[in-house]
């Protein structure tokens, strides 16, 4: 199946928003999400947990659009950890 990046941090918001979190998603959140999920991809990848996340050079760079590379099974634990 596979998603994107918006994808990913859009249902970590989502499951902010499940907790009582108002949160409103305009540019600079999503910018922010988006390189928090860069770096938790790269924590995880230092302790040698590869989930197959097109990681990019520099999270301040990352492409929200982009497709995040994730097999179907590790989407959901992915934007989980991320909320």
């Amino acid at each position: 199946m596979g998603c994107t990046k918006r994808f990913l941090v859009t249902k970590a918001f989502g499951v902010l928003a499940l907790q009582g979190f108002r949160v409103n998603l305009g540019p600079e959140q999503l910018s922010d999400a988006l390189s928090t999920l860069e770096s938790l991809i790269a924590f995880w990848n230092g302790k040698w947990i590869r989930l197959g996340y097109a990681l990019a050079s520099d999270p301040e760079e990352a492409d929200i659009e982009a497709e995040s590379g994730l097999a179907d099974w590790a989407i959901q634990p992915t934007y989980m950890n991320l909320a």
